[in-house]
């Protein structure tokens, strides 16, 4: 004696005016301007027309025989015989009974579902370089070597060693060009920044050349520029992107 959530019934199958006269095992009757029949495994409903256009006040069904209570205007009378009989001509035949979009079991399903899909797209660039092998220099800690595809690179000279370390301590972040200043200042002696910012190019330079020709990626998809977020009239970049790491 307990009850189920099924599925949403079609409200355009059943009429206001029609009524449910009787179940049994495995059908579900309704009448109404027309007699309908519901089966309960194909979820679907047959619509027939009516032989007999008797108001059915009350009923018992026993099998298919049907006992019921008729009226016809004032009058009233006994009947029992086939429930079939009542059937005319097929109408039509549609589903009546939908399965639940949304259960329990779904519910969990779709949340774990969003809950999968929210950490791929928050883990998306890391999950991309997971699966893609990496086409980068690595820094060594152990080795103290910067290395490309486990091979010591040992073409890089201490001044573009020094844009090295700097970008690996900033990684993936977009700069001003003045921050890299002080890894070329010569704090001994006074000079020009012209001086400075002269030996600044000819690292960075040389830098991408020579990653560009190790790795096979052209310079000018080594080096991003953008404007700077405070002040539009400077301009930042970015380094080697997603072509450094550092390992134990």
């Amino acid at each position: 004696m307990q009850w189920n959530y099924i599925g949403t019934y079609n409200p355009k199958v059943i009429k206001a005016e029609t009524q449910m006269i009787d179940f049994n095992a495995k059908k579900l009757y309704f009448t109404g301007q027309e007699f309908s029949v519901y089966d309960y495994q194909t979820k679907e409903i047959f619509i027939y027309e009516r032989t007999s256009f008797s108001k059915l006040l009350s009923s018992y069904l026993d099998g298919n025989i049907i006992s019921g209570v008729y009226g016809v205007g004032s009058n009233k009378f006994y009947f029992s015989g086939d429930i079939n009989k009542l059937k005319g001509k097929l109408i039509r035949k549609s589903i009546f009974i939908s399965h639940p979009i949304i259960t329990n079991n779904y519910l969990i399903i779709i949340l774990i579902s969003s809950l999968f899909i929210l950490l791929l797209f928050f883990f998306r660039n890391k999950l991309i370089m997971f699966l893609k092998p990496f086409n980068g220099i690595i820094y060594c800690n152990q080795k103290q070597s910067f290395l490309y595809k486990n091979k010591s690179i040992v073409i890089f000279e201490d001044q573009e060693k020094k844009v090295l370390f700097f970008l690996l301590n900033n990684l993936n972040q977009y700069i001003s060009l003045n921050e890299l200043n002080q890894l070329f200042e010569n704090n001994k002696n006074a000079e020009t920044i012209s001086a400075v910012v002269k030996r600044r190019e000819q690292a960075i330079y040389g830098l991408l050349n020579k990653v560009s020709k190790i790795t096979g990626i052209e310079e000018q998809k080594l080096i991003l520029e953008r404007k700077n977020n405070l002040d539009k009239r400077i301009k930042d970049i970015l380094l080697l992107p997603n072509l450094l790491k550092k390992t134990e």
